[in-house]
């Protein structure tokens, strides 16, 4: 019992201290940080305790996913060896790819509780945002204005946030029902005082009040507006919505999440009327993020379309982009690691063979995640994936190595 609970301890740790992958190091001349070797030392503790029955079942349940995983492992493989990016492209495999993974194994087959591992992310987002503010008050910003706090960019902060806004949204809902019913409850009960004894699950009413979520979804939405990144905007918007539409059906319209979600949503776009960011965007600005993100994707069609079967490599995108600039105008934007695009990226860095199994890996959670409809992670699982593809069509919303592991908590 006692190693169990370090395990979970040691796993709500991990998934608490997700951004402590930008604390980089090597050992023995190999890259790691501080967030590979948690994951590390938990495989090992892991190891020890772990039965056959469990792995058993974790390859029973899913066998498929595990298949189209080794195909998006095997394509990069293949793409790493033909363009001789070895000491990138491994690390890049092991560091997003392989430990995000095992980290997954690790806390389906440890933890009893999967939506415990979802709070824990989400108490995660919430620290992040309280710092974010600190942040803003002392004027830490990007010469544009927007908070980035330790991340690589202000929209790496908001891909970050984005899935904790679906889980605080979906649970605060849950607890505003679960109080509900409470109250609906007592009234036909003559002595509220024995029902609340009697009650197995009423100690937990205060970890279920919604004032929690109120507070604390308003700080990680004060903190996810103050980076700008209208994609993540846009894909919080939809996913909110596709989930109240699954929920609610006819009647989502009426529904308080809509209503909410609308509210925010218009009050962000009307506090951005003024800025440079939203007229350049709607004016189509020459230097807008949009027009890059255009000039981007125009070059990375130009390489894939000439390296379609095999790609070029994982982590090989920039000098790639380099190499084609003579086949357009000067680049608005001179350092570009990634194609802003996550099919893309996945298609380029380890060539069809990757995303033909990435693609896989979606149909199967779809079909996985259809059977959990009864399930409140169902919605949360739902929204985070949602969130997830559509800001990809204009971010790379896998390839670090936290929003690898956010994306595998969908499959729980």
């Amino acid at each position: 019992m006692k190693k169990r609970l370090k395990i979970e301890h040691l796993i709500y740790l991990i998934i608490f201290f997700l951004p402590a992958y930008l604390l980089r190091f090597y050992i023995f001349g190999i890259p790691t940080n501080v967030l590979e070797i948690l994951i590390i030392i938990l495989g090992v503790a892991w190891l020890a305790e772990i039965k056959n029955e469990n792995l058993k079942s974790f390859w029973q349940e899913y066998k498929k996913i595990i298949f189209s995983f080794l195909i998006i492992i095997l394509g990069l493989l293949a793409s790493t060896l033909i363009n001789k990016n070895y000491a990138t492209g491994l690390g890049i495999i092991k560091g997003w790819f392989i430990i995000p993974f095992l980290f997954f194994l690790i806390i389906k087959t440890a933890l009893p509780d999967k939506e415990k591992a979802v709070k824990a992310f989400y108490y995660s987002a919430l620290a992040v945002s309280m710092l974010g503010i600190i942040y803003y008050v002392a004027g830490r910003l990007t010469f544009d204005g927007r908070l980035q706090i330790f991340f690589n960019s202000p929209n790496y902060l908001a891909m970050y946030l984005a899935p904790a806004v679906i889980i605080g949204a979906v649970r605060f809902n849950k607890s505003r029902t679960f109080l509900q019913n409470i109250k609906l409850r007592r009234k036909n009960l003559p002595n509220p005082i024995i029902f609340e004894s009697n009650h197995e699950n009423f100690w937990k009413v205060r970890d279920k009040k919604p004032v929690f979520f109120i507070i604390s979804l308003g700080i990680i939405l004060l903190t996810l507006y103050l980076t700008f990144s209208y994609a993540a905007w846009a894909a919080l918007f939809i996913s909110l919505l596709v989930i109240e539409i699954v929920k609610a059906k006819r009647s989502f319209f009426h529904s308080g999440i809509f209503k909410s979600t609308l509210i925010i949503f218009i009050l962000f776009l009307f506090l951005q009327l003024g800025g440079n960011k939203f007229y350049d965007l709607k004016t189509l600005a020459e230097r807008s993020s949009f027009s890059s993100r255009t000039m981007i994707w125009k070059s990375a069609e130009k390489i894939l379309s000439d390296n379609w079967l095999w790609g070029i490599g994982p982590g090989n995108f920039q000098n790639r982009y380099l190499e084609y600039q003579p086949y357009f105008p000067p680049y608005l934007e001179w350092a570009v690691p990634h194609p802003h695009n996550l099919f893309l990226n996945f298609w380029l860095s380890g060539g069809l063979l990757a995303l033909l199994g990435f693609l896989a890996l979606l149909y199967f959670w779809l079909k996985r995640i259809k059977k959990q409809k009864s399930d409140v992670f169902f919605f949360i699982a739902l929204g985070i994936m949602l969130a997830i593809l559509i800001q990809g069509l204009v971010d790379t919303t896998f390839f670090k190595n936290d929003l690898a592991i956010i994306f595998w908590l969908a499959f729980l």
